[in-house]
């Protein structure tokens, strides 16, 4: 049989543009279907403010504060073992991926967290900085619970060699406040000195004020601030009281670990001394008090 080598390579040709317009229209197809896939990926996340606890390796207990604001991320994360609040900033996307460094108070890389966010939570894998080892950690929103609004205090009468008085103990999630005041039989006055614990590991261990916030209480501190300035503006002025200032100076602006702080049933109180001659004990100082519940944002 005489083969037509022309008609037979035309037919060869006609074949492959046909099997080359298969592949390109199911490469297209394939294409399509995965940016389809990648579009029902997104989901909508409204910038928020969220608590969150969990663990690292499913060993290290941790607690996290997290902002969204447009794909940016802020906040701190603490271990349960030691309280320190540490920088965490990072990006999150439309289909909740993130990446969340944690840094140093000197702004050196400490680790990543690598995740995906999801209304219930956020899971993913951390990782030491200058490390690949990694390890997977989980966190779940922190509901709102009876516990986290409310403190529960105690009071009792003292009576020892260094003097008499209250001795007031609030518990609040896993710190402890104790007010002791002692009375002053020549003026009548009591005297107070704070301390604040924190449970670690079943045991209570006396830490700074700070330790009871996350690294959003430059806010906080910034209000009580605000209120302890109206009122020595009001102390220094009135005609009662401002003579007892006239050797003061300017008002500082105080720190968090300057501050007593003592609980109240569903209260909390910043107080400070302003360390004025006996004679003004009556104005020694003033408070600054909130309801748990409109800070809870910043404790941790």
């Amino acid at each position: 049989m005489k083969i037509n080598f022309p008609y037979f390579a035309l037919i060869l040709g006609v074949l492959f543009l046909a099997s080359c317009e298969s592949k390109k229209d199911k490469s297209l197809a394939d294409s399509l279907a995965a940016d389809s896939l990648k579009a029902s990926q997104k989901i909508d996340i409204p910038d928020f403010k969220k608590s969150y606890e969990g663990s690292i390796n499913n060993k290290y207990q941790i607690t996290m504060t997290l902002t969204k604001t447009g794909n940016v991320l802020s906040g701190s994360y603490a271990y349960a073992t030691i309280g320190t609040p540490i920088k965490v900033a990072g990006t999150i996307d439309e289909s909740g991926s993130i990446i969340l460094n944690e840094y140093s108070e000197s702004d050196k890389l400490l680790g990543t967290f690598n995740g995906t966010y999801r209304p219930e939570g956020i899971s993913g894998n951390w990782n030491r900085a200058n490390s690949d080892k990694l390890l997977p950690f989980l966190l779940t929103e922190k509901a709102a619970a009876i516990s986290d609004v409310n403190a529960s205090c105690m009071e009792t009468e003292f009576e020892n060699e260094e003097g008499h008085g209250t001795k007031k103990t609030c518990l609040f999630n896993n710190f402890k406040t104790v007010s002791t005041g002692y009375a002053n039989d020549r003026n009548g006055k009591m005297y107070w000195i704070y301390e604040i614990f924190q449970n670690k590991n079943g045991k209570y261990v006396k830490v700074q004020n700070s330790s009871m916030f996350n690294l959003d209480q430059k806010e906080l501190l910034k209000l009580i601030n605000e209120r302890i300035k109206r009122d020595y503006t009001v102390y220094s002025t009135e005609a009662e009281t401002r003579d007892c200032f006239s050797d003061f100076g300017s008002l500082p602006v105080y720190k968090m670990n300057e501050l007593g702080i003592d609980f109240n049933d569903d209260e909390i109180t910043f107080h400070i001394e302003f360390n004025l001659p006996e004679a003004c004990d009556a104005v020694g100082g003033t408070t600054v008090t909130y309801k748990i519940s409109d800070i809870i944002k910043y404790l941790n």
